[in-house]
C-alpha cells in the first residue's frame, strides 16, 4: 500500500511509519518536494508529513501550524523518523535522519 502525504491543515488517521520533514520552510527552496520524491522511490509505503503548505486564499494561522507540527512530530517519534534538513541545489543532503530504535524485549 502506498504511503500518504499529509499537508496542513489536514489530519489523517495513519497506520504505519511516518517521516516528518523538519527544516526551513520560508526563505528557502522547496527542498521538501525533492525529499518526498526520494522517499517515494526508496520506500513508497512510508507516510510523509510535510509542513510546507500552499497558502492560496488562506490566512496563515501560526497556532494551528504549531499544533499540526507538534501532532505529527509526536506521531513520527512514536513510529517512524524525523528528517531534519534540506536538499540544496547540488542535491547533497545536509540533513540527519533520526530513527527511533526498536523496542527492547
Amino acid at each position: 500500500m502506498a504511503g500518504q502525504l499529509v499537508i496542513p491543515p489536514a489530519y489523517l488517521d495513519l497506520d504505519g511509519p511516518l517521516i516528518f520533514l523538519a527544516g526551513p520552510i520560508q526563505g528557502t527552496s522547496d527542498w521538501q518536494s525533492a525529499a518526498i520524491q526520494i522517499i517515494r522511490q526508496l520506500a513508497p509505503e512510508i507516510h510523509i508529513a510535510n509542513p510546507r503548505r500552499e497558502l492560496v486564499n488562506e490566512k496563515f494561522d501560526s497556532d494551528a501550524q504549531i499544533e499540526w507540527d507538534t501532532h505529527y512530530l509526536r506521531r513520527a517519534a512514536q513510529e517512524g523518523a524525523i528528517y531534519f534538513g534540506w536538499l540544496p541545489r547540488n542535491f547533497l543532503s545536509q540533513g540527519v535522519l533520526l530513527l527511533k530504535p526498536p523496542a527492547s524485549s
